[in-house]
């Protein structure tokens, strides 16, 4: 009976011990104020990092606009650009600066400074190199490859196809030594060259591409890069093949070289989901730091695209295959651009721009009219009127004078719109003007009195003049007045001495005779004289003379 009470017993002191302890546990349990804090602070920012993560993954979906005000398709890839390549226009670009892991895209400089070596005559393309122990420096299982062994011997030609198009990293190293002796100092000669291009965010420490530390490059240091080398048409040639053949070696069969671009080769290891007919070169790039990586070209109607995508990643389409970022990013922004921008003739040749006045030209031929020397076209977006451009002129000289002739380039004009210049060219005359003489002594002339000393000359020279005439006429009214009075002393003194001779002569003859002004006596019937006497005395006269 004892023995049955005892497990009762235990409960019910278990159960009283519990009961009077219970209120120590929850004290004990109970988180504290400050354990509640931290919690609530570290939900705060877990919250907080799950929303910057969530913006991060939803960056790409943002609906964006270029700086012409379109809006952009949606794009994934860290480092985009694109770029018209004939006016340099960028027409999009996202983190174009920004030092990224080139990957492969260094093989074109690789291959560039090939190009030109034949170019320059320094090697032939047809020249066999041999691959040397170093020829798979700095390539692991990440790295593509062609297949090329130390001690195998191919053509420059055939290396540069490996490398362009199946990312031979083993190619870079052969051209590497046979161009400059090791592939250290041709990495010398990669990071001089890109520096002559302007790229200032680029350094090389490979041939190939592959991660390593200081090895970095940026968008727009790529298309700098990526221009030069579609300039060079051997590069082009080749970037823009397919496929290749590479002829059997001393240490290999004949093997076929497919294009790693997806936008023009099927066959790659990409697939055939990206093909793009408008497209052609340049170069693929990828490893796990870097991400997908292209740079390529695309025409379409007369404009010309080149886009550099540097860090694109992957996904899954609707179809369930693999969608390269690298690949779409860059068929999204060509067919974008495609649609909303095209090239429009703004200025034509036979334009009569402006009419401007020659000196020393003819008076009835003094102005030549002025016309572009070519048409001016100009990539706009759909959004903007062609008839909106300005025209700046800015003429070479200020005045420009005769002779000149036909085609003669007197200025430039160039076309701009909000302040922005889409395009320039050179004014040529209209027609041939001939030199006057006339209008060059005339234009002398004016020249020469246009000074100020020769006016002040001119005006005291006058002033001369004017005192010299005063002076003289002053002088012979002088002389007149003086002539004169000495005329009139003369009939004075004349008269004078007639008188007294009068009275001389009065006392002898008792009578005073009168004289005339000039001093001889007056008759004195003179005054008694007649008319009808005389005329008789001469008719008598005629009368005697008939008989």
């Amino acid at each position: 009976m004892v023995k049955s009470l005892k497990p009762i017993i235990v409960l019910l002191l278990l159960s009283f011990c519990l009961w009077f302890l219970q209120p120590v546990i929850h004290v004990w349990a109970e988180p504290s104020s400050e354990t509640v804090s931290e919690s609530a602070e570290d939900e705060e920012e877990k919250t907080e990092e799950e929303d910057e993560e969530s913006e991060e993954k939803e960056e790409p979906v943002k609906t964006e606009t270029n700086d012409d005000g379109l809006t952009m398709p949606t794009l994934n890839s860290k480092s985009i650009l694109l770029m018209d390549r004939d006016s340099g226009k960028i027409l999009y670009s996202r983190n174009p600066d920004k030092k990224m892991e080139p990957a492969s895209l260094t093989k074109i400089v690789t291959c560039l400074l090939a190009v030109e070596a034949i170019e320059a005559g320094t090697i032939s393309e047809d020249e066999k190199l041999e691959a040397s122990k170093h020829c798979l420096d700095g390539l692991n299982e990440e790295s593509s490859s062609s297949g090329i062994v130390p001690g195998e011997r191919l053509t420059v030609k055939d290396l540069l196809y490996c490398a362009l198009l199946g990312s031979a990293g083993e190619a870079c190293n052969v051209i590497a030594e046979a161009l400059a002796g090791s592939i250290s100092d041709f990495v010398d000669e990669m990071n001089e060259r890109v520096l002559d291009l302007g790229c200032t965010g680029t350094h090389f420490v490979n041939s190939h591409g592959m991660p390593a530390n200081d090895h970095y490059s940026t968008a727009s240091d790529m298309m700098l890069i990526s221009t030069e080398a579609m300039s060079h048409p051997l590069f082009a040639e080749i970037c823009n093949t397919p496929s290749y053949t590479v002829p059997s070696t001393n240490k290999s069969d004949e093997r076929v070289v497919y294009n790693s671009n997806a936008l023009i080769c099927s066959q790659g290891i990409y697939g055939g989901n990206f093909l793009y007919s408008n497209a052609s070169g340049i170069k693929t790039g990828h490893t796990t730091a870097a991400g997908y990586c292209l740079s390529s070209t695309a025409e379409k109607d007369g404009v010309r695209l080149m886009c550099v995508v540097l860090g694109g990643g992957t996904s899954i389409r609707d179809d369930m295959a693999t969608d390269f970022q690298n690949f779409s990013d860059t068929i999204h922004l060509y067919d974008w651009a495609f649609e909303n921008y095209s090239y429009y003739t703004v200025l034509h040749s036979d334009d009569l721009v402006k009419e401007i006045s020659l000196l020393y030209a003819p008076s009835d031929d003094s102005t030549v009219t002025l016309h572009p020397d070519k048409d001016v076209s100009v990539l706009l977006p759909s959004n903007v009127n062609p008839e909106d451009f300005e025209l700046r002129i800015a003429l070479y000289e200020e005045n420009p004078a005769a002779p000149v002739d036909a085609d003669q380039a007197m200025g430039d004009v160039t076309v701009s719109l909000n302040g922005v210049d889409y395009g320039k060219a050179k004014l040529l005359t209209t027609s041939s003007v001939d030199v006057s003489q006339s209008q060059i002594l005339m234009a002398q002339l004016r020249k020469a009195f246009g000074h100020t000393w020769l006016w002040l000359l001119l005006l005291i020279i006058l002033l001369f003049i004017l005192i010299y005439a005063f002076l003289v006429i002053n002088y012979r009214r002088k002389r007149q007045r003086q002539l004169q009075r000495k005329r009139q002393q003369a009939q004075a003194r004349m008269q004078q001495k007639t008188q007294q001779a009068r009275e001389r002569m009065a006392p002898r003859t008792g009578k005073m005779r009168d004289y005339d002004s000039s001093g001889r006596p007056k008759d004195p019937n003179a005054e008694k004289h007649d008319y009808f006497e005389e005329f008789f005395r001469n008719e008598e006269k005629m009368n005697k003379k008939r008989r």
